[in-house]
C-alpha cells in the first residue's frame, strides 16, 4: 500500500511547487477570460481608453445635449414666454385757445413715446418707471381739426401704436373758422367699434359726477351701416333705457362712476329722431329722463378722404366725421349736456316700457 501512496504524494508536492514558482500575472491570466489588448501609442504605452459601453455613450450624449441647450441662448428664448405687448394710451388732452397743450398718458415703463399730429411727430418723451408720461409740445397747435395718435418704442423692439386716437379741434384765434369756439378733444377708437369719450369739450360733457338732470346723453357714435353706440352719465348702478321716436331700442346700466354705454339692438336708418334716455329703478319707476334731437346723416352725403377729420360745430352739439383705416366712415355727435336735455320723469310717453324682463 505504501508503495502506491509514496509516488502520489511526491507528484502532488511537485505540482504545488511548480505553481508557486509561476508569476502571479500568469496565474491571473489563466483564471480570467482574455481581453483584447490596447494597441500601443507612438511612445509604446497602451491607450487608457477602455472599450465602448452603450450605457456610458447614452449618458455622454445626454450630457452633451444638455450642455448644448445651456450654451445656446436661442433654446432658452424659444421656451420662454413672450412678454405681453403694452399698448400706449391717452389719459389727458388739454388745449388752450391759443394752441398751447398738455398731453398725458401711459406706456411701457422706460419706453420712448412719440405723439403724432396727422402722422407727423409733435413731441417725444420717456415714460417713467410707472409707465406714465406727460408731453408739453414746444409749439402751439394750429387752428383746425386734426387727429393725434401715439407710438411707443423700447428695449430695441418694434414701435407699438395706440389703438385709440384723439380728434382735436382748435378754435381760430381770430374768432372765425369752422371749429368750435372752445377746444374739443374726443378719444375715439382708431378703427372698428367702440364708444368715444370726451376728454375736453362742450359744457358738462367733460365734468365729473352726476349731471344736473340725473341722466344725460354725451356722445352718439355711428357708422355707415347704421350701427349706433350711445353713451352718457347718470345715477350710479341704475338701469338705463334708450328710445328712438318712442320705440325702445336698448337697455344698459350705469357703472359705479355713473357712466353708461348702450348699443341699440336694431340699426337706425338715416333720418331725424328724438333720442330719449330714461333711468329707472327696479320695477320700472322712472327717476330721471333726458331727450335730445338726433339726426343720422346719409353717409353718401359726406365726402371724407381716408385720414381726414371734419368737425361741424352747432348751438348745442358738434358733429365729427372721419374716415378710419379699413373701417369706412364713422360719425360722432358730441352733445352739450345742458338743461335743454332734461325732461320731467313723471310724464308718461307713448310706447314707454314700464318693466323690462330680465335677459339671460
Amino acid at each position: 500500500m505504501l508503495k502506491f501512496l509514496i509516488p502520489a504524494i511526491v507528484i502532488a508536492f511537485g505540482i504545488a511547487g511548480a505553481l508557486l514558482l509561476l508569476p502571479v500575472s500568469e496565474i491571473s491570466d489563466r483564471n480570467v477570460p482574455s481581453q483584447p489588448r490596447e494597441p500601443a501609442d507612438s511612445d509604446g504605452e497602451a491607450s487608457s481608453t477602455s472599450a465602448s459601453d452603450p450605457q456610458t455613450e447614452t449618458r455622454q450624449e445626454k450630457s452633451n445635449n444638455n450642455t448644448d441647450d445651456e450654451s445656446d441662448p436661442t433654446a432658452k428664448t424659444a421656451d420662454a414666454l413672450e412678454a405681453p405687448k403694452v399698448v400706449p394710451t391717452f389719459d389727458v388732452v388739454r388745449v388752450a385757445r391759443d394752441g398751447n397743450a398738455v398731453i398725458a398718458g401711459r406706456a411701457k415703463p422706460g419706453a420712448t413715446v412719440t405723439v403724432l399730429d396727422q402722422g407727423l411727430p409733435l413731441g417725444t418723451v420717456t415714460a417713467d418707471p410707472n409707465g406714465e408720461w406727460v408731453l408739453i409740445p414746444q409749439r402751439q397747435l394750429d387752428a383746425g381739426a386734426r387727429e393725434l395718435s401715439i407710438e411707443a418704442q423700447g428695449d430695441g423692439n418694434a414701435a407699438v401704436g395706440s389703438e385709440q386716437v384723439v380728434v382735436l379741434a382748435v378754435p381760430d384765434r381770430e374768432g372765425g373758422g369752422v371749429v368750435p369756439e372752445r377746444p374739443l378733444a374726443v378719444l375715439m377708437p382708431r378703427a372698428g367699434e367702440g364708444a368715444s369719450r370726451v376728454l375736453q369739450g362742450p359744457g358738462a360733457a367733460t365734468q365729473e359726477g352726476r349731471p344736473a338732470g340725473g341722466v344725460n346723453v354725451d356722445v352718439v357714435d355711428y357708422d355707415g351701416e347704421g350701427n349706433v353706440i350711445i353713451s352718457g352719465r347718470g345715477i350710479p348702478d341704475t338701469e338705463v333705457r334708450a328710445y328712438a321716436d318712442g320705440r325702445l331700442v336698448g337697455v344698459s346700466r350705469t357703472d359705479t362712476g355713473g357712466n353708461w354705454v348702450l348699443l341699440p339692438e336694431d340699426s337706425l336708418r338715416p333720418g331725424d329722431y328724438e333720442l330719449r334716455i330714461e333711468q329707472v329703478r327696479t320695477g320700472g319707476e322712472v327717476v330721471a329722463r333726458a331727450a335730445t334731437p338726433f339726426t343720422r346723416v346719409e353717409p353718401a352725403r359726406i365726402m371724407v378722404r381716408e385720414g381726414q377729420v371734419i368737425v361741424q360745430p352747432g348751438n348745442s352739439l358738434w358733429r365729427i366725421a372721419r374716415a378710419t383705416y379699413g373701417s369706412g366712415l364713422r360719425f360722432t355727435v358730441i352733445y352739450d349736456a345742458n338743461k335743454d336735455q332734461i325732461r320731467d320723469p313723471d310724464v308718461i310717453f307713448p310706447g314707454q316700457v314700464f318693466a323690462v324682463p330680465p335677459t339671460n
